[in-house]
């Protein structure tokens, strides 16, 4: 028997959750196949997300799944980066240090691939933060990789490199992928839907970004060149600066699934 379904932020510790239900978290939505300049946060950090280029601005779209909308990034022929959102608003930087968090952290994307090849040649990238070090260039990244694969990855300030393969998706199809830091481990792990959870390269050898990230995006993966844009649509995203129990993860994937009409 499952525990009763419980809406995300009432499990504690979430810093950032970006729904396409209440984009601007003023409980107004945009008209179906606006742009969409800006995205505020509504787990309370209020953390701004921006695309001031209105030639880069994904699209809100009505009625994608469950009779819930969706954010849509898209990508032209040419495979430039076309639609991806970034935070500039001073102060997330910390928020969003994720190393910070004293069990580690729990990441949750729930979103569906447009094809089972992503524009760029090797990744699309759903969601990316980038440390400070540019020696080693810590990341954590969600992304789409060839035949639909979905991968959370990271590389830690020591330039031990961990991936996990969580699933693969299948086009327009939702999805939910969740991502988590077991900082007593070291290890990273990841979830495809319901499925068995999958333990990340090198366990026992992870630790979190050396300091707080100097990049986040959303749709596209900042430090590559093409920015490795993903073509897809995204309805929400979930960080929370601590290690969820299973059971709650089972709560926030319930809470998904009934909003968004997606698989357990």
């Amino acid at each position: 028997m499952f525990p009763q379904t419980k809406k995300p932020l009432t499990i504690p510790g979430c810093v950032f959750q970006l729904s396409s239900t209440n984009p601007f978290n003023i409980n107004t939505q945009p008209a179906n196949g606006s742009l969409m300049s800006s995205g505020v946060d509504i787990s309370g950090s209020r953390i701004s997300v921006i695309q001031a280029t209105s030639s880069n601005q994904p699209t809100f779209e009505t009625n994608v799944s469950g009779g819930q909308p969706a954010i849509v990034f898209n990508s032209d022929a040419g495979g430039i980066n076309a639609d991806s959102l970034k935070t500039t608003v001073a102060g997330f930087l910390n928020i969003l240090n994720l190393a910070n968090g004293s069990t580690g952290f729990t990441i949750f994307v729930c979103a569906q691939i447009a094809a089972l090849t992503p524009p760029s040649t090797q990744v699309g990238c759903i969601l990316f933060m980038q440390g400070s070090s540019p020696s080693t260039n810590e990341v954590y990244q969600i992304a789409q990789g060839s035949l639909g694969s979905i991968t959370c990855s990271s590389v830690n300030s020591a330039a031990v490199q961990s991936s996990a393969v969580a699933g693969n998706a299948v086009p327009n199809v939702p999805f939910i992928t969740s991502f988590w830091w077991d900082k007593s481990a070291a290890t990273i792990y990841s979830q495809f839907n319901s499925n068995t959870v999958v333990t990340g390269s090198n366990a026992g050898a992870v630790s979190a970004l050396n300091a707080t990230p100097t990049l986040f995006a959303i749709g596209q993966q900042k430090n590559a060149t093409p920015n490795r844009q993903f073509d897809g649509k995204i309805f929400e995203i979930l960080i929370y600066k601590r290690l969820l129990t299973t059971d709650q993860r089972l709560e926030v994937r319930q809470s998904l699934t009934s909003r968004f009409g997606l698989p357990l």
